[in-house]
């Protein structure tokens, strides 16, 4: 449907934000997915603390990757052609993508295949009503396909903090030998 749409240069501009988002999730999610799967598989005790350390491990890799946008900026620039900003939203987009998939981690630790799939399929829908209505109605073009990646999965990692939250899976870890 958006092929009629985005013209080829539209296409590759959206393929080169995808590949920089792919690149800055192989630094945001650093092999969290492994031992948080593990862990949860092996025990119900002490979830909420440990889901909230590999958060925060999370949110370092982060910045790990804004450091190193930081310091490739030019070189990333001239080898993409996107702006500092879709840059800057790549490496948000894949912070965000990688808080959706610890939080469905926790579904995959449970075996819950149902609310895994529903989740994930949710997300999928956001993010192609997203596009289609900034591309085609809107007018946006590859911006408009784009700014849909971004704000479906920023929604559905903003969805999955409150969700990890309401289930008591988040929140000030605290040692055990303290309480």
């Amino acid at each position: 449907f958006l092929t009629h749409y985005l013209s080829p240069s539209d296409y590759g501009n959206v393929a080169m934000f995808q590949a920089l988002n792919a690149i800055f999730s192989t630094v945001t999610i650093f092999g969290l997915r492994v031992p948080l799967l593990r862990m949860l598989s092996v025990s119900k005790t002490g979830r909420a603390n440990y889901m909230t350390s590999v958060l925060c491990l999370a949110a370092l890799t982060m910045l790990l990757a804004v450091f190193a946008a930081m310091l490739f900026d030019g070189y990333i620039r001239r080898t993409t052609h996107l702006s500092t900003l879709w840059i800057g939203l790549a490496i948000v987009s894949a912070g965000a993508g990688t808080i959706f998939q610890l939080f469905l981690t926790v579904y995959q630790a449970d075996g819950k295949a149902r609310s895994y799939g529903i989740w994930l399929n949710s997300s999928s829908f956001v993010n192609l009503l997203l596009s289609v209505a900034l591309v085609a109605w809107f007018g946006l073009g590859w911006i408009g396909r784009a700014l849909g990646i971004v704000l479906s999965i920023c929604g559905a990692a903003g969805a999955s903090l409150i969700s990890l939250w309401r289930q008591n899976l988040v929140g000030v870890p605290v040692r055990e030998d303290v309480q």
